[in-house]
């Protein structure tokens, strides 16, 4: 036997005593750790807050979506080309006009047959316009409560 072995042997022989080992012993008994109170406490009330904060922002978020106003859908179709002379983009002005002086004025500048006239308007306009043709009937309808339109039959020819 080598010497380490029996320094081994000989501290085991020295300090043995019967029942060392005991499951009934202190040395094996399980002592539960105690934690503390407030840290419990602190850990739930954390997630209580996160959970709160996450509901908070959900909430603020899906109602502002909800109440933005929804836009119907829309489609969107190529507009008519049309090689007529309707379609410049010109400069016309008004003043204290009636409506048949301003229907010439505009078939005069577009080169374009305005129809729809009520004979018996009293009607006057000052405006001071750019665009084309159909834009301008288009806005003297809306503003005036009208209906003139141009005739798409035929177009005077650009005086």
């Amino acid at each position: 036997m080598t010497d380490k072995f029996k320094e081994s042997l000989e501290f085991v022989v020295k300090y043995y005593r019967r029942d060392a080992f005991r499951p009934d012993d202190e040395l094996f008994r399980v002592v539960p750790v105690r934690r503390p109170w407030w840290r419990r406490t602190a850990i739930a009330a954390s997630v209580a807050i996160g959970v709160l904060a996450a509901s908070a922002f959900l909430y603020v978020n899906l109602t502002r979506v909800s109440s933005e106003p929804q836009m119907p859908e829309q489609t969107m179709t190529a507009p008519e080309v049309k090689e007529k002379v309707e379609t410049e983009v010109k400069r016309i002005e008004f003043k204290d006009a009636t409506l048949r002086q301003v229907a010439e004025a505009i078939e005069d500048t577009y080169g374009v047959e305005v129809v729809g006239i009520d004979s018996n308007s009293e009607i006057k306009l000052t405006l001071s316009y750019e665009g084309t043709a159909d834009d301008l009937v288009e806005t003297i309808n809306e503003l005036l409560g009208t209906s003139l339109r141009i005739n798409e039959s035929g177009s005077v020819t650009d005086k």
